[in-house]
């Protein structure tokens, strides 16, 4: 039995939560900001699709760009091996 969140949960929460607040926020954004980046969303939505751009977007605003195993004990990235042990 894990009594601790593990890190991909934790993960997803803070996602979740950053979702939520970019959510509600976005109508806060002045429409002459929508305007100025209107072109270059079209042109990334183009090139790469629309979910495909919206998550790398996320991803690049959470600064979180790639997934790691991270302790959140020790704060070092730790190897498949030592997650799996740790469970």
């Amino acid at each position: 039995m894990q009594i601790f969140p593990t890190p991909k949960f934790i993960f997803y929460i803070f996602i979740k939560c950053y979702f939520y607040i970019i959510h509600s926020s976005i109508d806060e954004i002045g429409a002459d900001v929508i305007e100025k980046f209107t072109p270059l969303a079209s042109e990334l939505i183009e090139s790469k699709g629309a979910a495909h751009a919206v998550a790398a977007l996320l991803a690049i605003a959470t600064g979180q760009t790639t997934i790691s195993n991270h302790s959140l004990i020790t704060g070092k990235n730790v190897s498949k091996k030592t997650v799996i042990r740790a469970c």
